[in-house]
């Protein structure tokens, strides 16, 4: 009898060791995700601030599909009209 409950023991031991291996590899996860998600924020903002919205530009006709070189077209167009001098070294993207 004796024998037989050691033996329990030692395997709810083992299985005691392995869930707190989890629980700790878990909590590593766990720090991971808020640094990434903490890193994810950081570069949203970064992107976000430097973003300018033009109303007022004219949409493209159903069914056409505008390139980035129309689209940066239309913003060139609309910004030597208002007088602004616009680098293409600013422009990341159109859309």
């Amino acid at each position: 009898m004796k024998d037989c409950t050691n033996s329990l023991q030692k395997i709810t031991d083992e299985q005691k060791s392995k869930i707190n291996n989890m629980q700790n590899g878990i909590k590593d996860l766990e720090k991971n995700l808020l640094r990434l998600q903490d890193a994810n924020d950081k570069a949203e903002q970064y992107q976000n601030r430097l973003c300018l919205c033009l109303n007022g530009i004219e949409l493209p006709l159903h069914g056409h599909k505008e390139t980035d070189d129309d689209c940066l077209a239309k913003v060139r167009s609309l910004m030597d009209k208002i007088g602004v001098d616009l680098p293409g070294s600013v422009i990341d993207r159109t859309h």
